[in-house]
């Protein structure tokens, strides 16, 4: 049973118990007075994020966090409802592209790009405010909007974003090959292989298996590549991404 705070916070009209050190941690963010003069209160509920960790329901004024989340460390709390605080500021231009959607494709690359900027304002306010040694997921992002769009394609983000407004449109994306081309094991290898490249990580590439890291990844993805016309394709789309 999870229990909510309600009527007690100037912003947030209600809200888990167990998400209050969050948002003391968001509490911190200048932009708060801002999002309240253009947005108003808003809540925080648990449940109905689909697949999502977190997601801001612009036409319900609610943030919706996954129940997962409310099991994670400190620091992700505050990063997600902080990062979502960063796609509340956007919600005119969330409604904007909701309006003028004509494609697709066009439209999630338009989501995708609003919520880059918020991924890149989350990581900002984290430098300032928490220690270097705080892990959070925000904590390392694309240096640019086009690895960031590729990695999110490759993830399934933008699949989600397609799936729940376009449900009978074919999402295309904008790697060399379609994602659909790619099996399972070859785009989560080029997945492992972008998430390595991001972080400068060592990481496993399947459960259970020994970290390794960018330059490892890539010669597994270049020996399986011989062989399987999946993984050549997802070699291809490394080496049209990095080059």
């Amino acid at each position: 049973m999870i229990s909510y705070i309600s009527g007690e916070h100037p912003f947030f009209n209600s809200y888990p118990i167990d998400f209050q050190e969050a948002i003391d941690s968001a509490c911190a963010l200048p932009e708060l007075s801002e999002i309240r003069g253009v947005i108003g209160s808003i809540g925080i509920q648990v449940g109905g994020t689909k697949e999502a960790k977190a997601l801001w329901c612009w036409k319900e004024r609610m943030i919706k966090i996954h129940s997962d989340l409310l099991k994670d460390t400190k620091a992700n709390q505050a990063a997600y409802l902080v990062f979502e605080l960063f796609n509340v500021l956007q919600t005119p231009q969330f409604e904007r592209a909701v309006a003028e959607a004509a494609d697709v494709d066009s439209f999630v690359a338009s989501i995708e790009k609003l919520e880059y900027a918020s991924a890149l304002s989350t990581q900002r306010f984290f430098r300032q405010h928490f220690e270097k040694n705080v892990e959070f997921d925000f904590k390392y992002v694309c240096p640019n909007f086009h690895e960031h769009y590729a990695l999110n394609q490759i993830s399934g983000h933008s699949e989600c974003i397609a799936r729940s407004y376009f449900p009978s449109a074919s999402y295309r994306g904008t790697l060399c090959h379609p994602l659909q081309d790619l099996d399972d094991t070859a785009r989560q290898l080029l997945y492992c292989l972008m998430y390595s490249k991001m972080t400068g990580k060592m990481i496993s590439v399947a459960r259970g298996s020994k970290p390794v890291g960018f330059k490892e990844i890539l010669h597994a993805l270049e020996r399986h590549a011989a062989s399987n016309d999946s993984y050549q394709k997802a070699l291809e789309c490394a080496q049209d991404l990095f080059q």
